[in-house]
């Protein structure tokens, strides 16, 4: 309950200071390109309940879905993934209670077996807005099998505690402006085309 209470109130103060920022990058996003400010992601949260993520569009709406990656992105949200901005809004999910600042990567549900004894224990574990397994694996991210992508976020499941969220925490924010933003090389590149725009 401390833990929880201590992460909402971070990310209400995150909220506060960045402020700016997203509504610049919101004005932006809407002066680039037609189509919503921010989409909402399903995503796969604690216990199997099912979220919508939210993140700033960075694709052109218009493009198809089946053009490459690169193609479809839009001159601002090229600008806000390389800095990570797009996640931003991923604080309104830690103030709803879905998400947590340090957990498991939140997948996409048709990437998750219920049935399947290890992810019902990595979703015993609120997922969170920092990933373990993104931050130990970094570039490798999207070239692991599954299976090491399942064992580093058990391992975390299995060893949380608020000092070790702390730890990984600074070793993210160190990540974070030690990459210029980019903390998440390698890290998944998420579609679009699967959010539910709000």
């Amino acid at each position: 309950m401390a833990k929880r209470l201590f992460y909402l109130t971070t990310a209400a103060i995150l909220l506060l200071i960045l402020s700016p920022c997203l509504i610049v990058a919101a004005l932006a996003i809407r002066l680039d390109s037609a189509g919503p400010i921010w989409y909402r992601s399903p995503r796969m949260g604690r216990h199997g309940q099912q979220f919508g993520l939210y993140r700033f569009r960075t694709v052109d709406a218009h493009r198809s879905a089946t053009l490459p990656m690169a193609q479809r992105l839009t001159t601002v949200g090229r600008f806000i993934r390389n800095y990570s901005i797009d996640d931003f809004p991923n604080l309104f999910n830690i103030v709803s209670g879905d998400l947590s600042i340090i957990g498991p990567r939140p997948m996409e549900p048709e990437r998750v077996d219920l049935t399947d004894p290890v992810w019902q224990q990595i979703l015993t574990a609120r997922p969170g807005m920092i990933s373990p397994a993104i931050l130990q694996l970094g570039r490798a991210y999207n070239g692991s099998s599954m299976a090491r992508k399942q064992q580093l976020e058990l391992f975390y499941v299995q060893q949380q505690s608020f000092g070790y969220d702390l730890r990984i925490f600074w070793w993210g924010l160190h990540r974070f402006f030690a990459t210029k933003g980019n903390w998440k090389r390698g890290a998944p590149q998420h579609d679009e085309s699967n959010g539910v725009t709000s």
